[in-house]
């Protein structure tokens, strides 16, 4: 009877030591990078153009008398956070800013108009799945839409200069379909996304999982 009580015990023990690295392997299956956080930099054509076309019609811009000095973009700066409900799927938001500065000149009298600028922000909830989830590898895609917001100022273009600088604020839908997003590292790491929308064609820079 001692034998079989002890044979028990053994068994028992052997159960519990094969148990213990399963449930371990689990909940380290289901511990994983749920907050990332990145910023990036990304090219301004689209956000800029509809930069572009709201000076033209606010001010006059492209007026035969009229020639563009300085015309300077920025790029599309961004910061994004993203929570993972799972490896695959990720949940979050982008906030990012660009702006465009001009100065204008009456072709015939050399009189200079303006400066003209436009500040340009975008706010966009995002939803990515990561189809491939690797520890120093990931490939995405992604789909968001949200607000564009644009503040532009400037000076109508006036011979007798009677118009005063005017601010105008426009606010119009936006979207970013990500269609190749590469993450190059694990806990810190470096992307490359290849899309469109107002984020542009091409994003680039760095973040961060944990």
């Amino acid at each position: 009877m001692g034998k079989i009580k002890q044979g028990i015990v053994i068994v028992g023990a052997m159960l519990l030591c094969a148990y213990w690295p399963v449930q371990a392997q689990e909940q380290e299956a289901d511990v994983f990078p749920r907050h990332h956080v990145q910023v990036a930099i990304g090219d301004p054509v689209l956000l800029n153009l509809t930069s572009n076309l709201l000076l033209t019609g606010h001010y006059g811009l492209l007026s035969g008398e009229l020639s563009i000095d300085r015309n300077v973009s920025l790029p599309v700066f961004s910061v994004s956070y993203y929570y993972a409900f799972n490896k695959w799927l990720q949940v979050g938001g982008d906030f990012f800013y660009s702006g465009i500065f001009k100065q204008a000149s009456n072709k015939e009298t050399g009189d200079t108009y303006g400066p003209y600028a436009a500040h340009a922000l975008c706010i966009q909830p995002v939803v990515r799945f990561e189809y491939i989830n690797r520890e120093r590898f990931g490939m995405y895609s992604s789909l968001a839409t949200g607000l564009f917001i644009c503040s532009d100022h400037g000076e109508y273009f006036k011979e007798t200069r009677e118009e005063k600088p005017t601010r105008y604020t426009t606010f119009l839908p936006t979207f970013q379909v990500t269609c190749a997003g590469f993450r190059f590292g694990n806990k810190v790491y470096g992307l490359l996304e290849l899309g469109v929308g107002s984020r542009g064609f091409v994003t680039a820079g760095i973040g961060s999982r944990f």
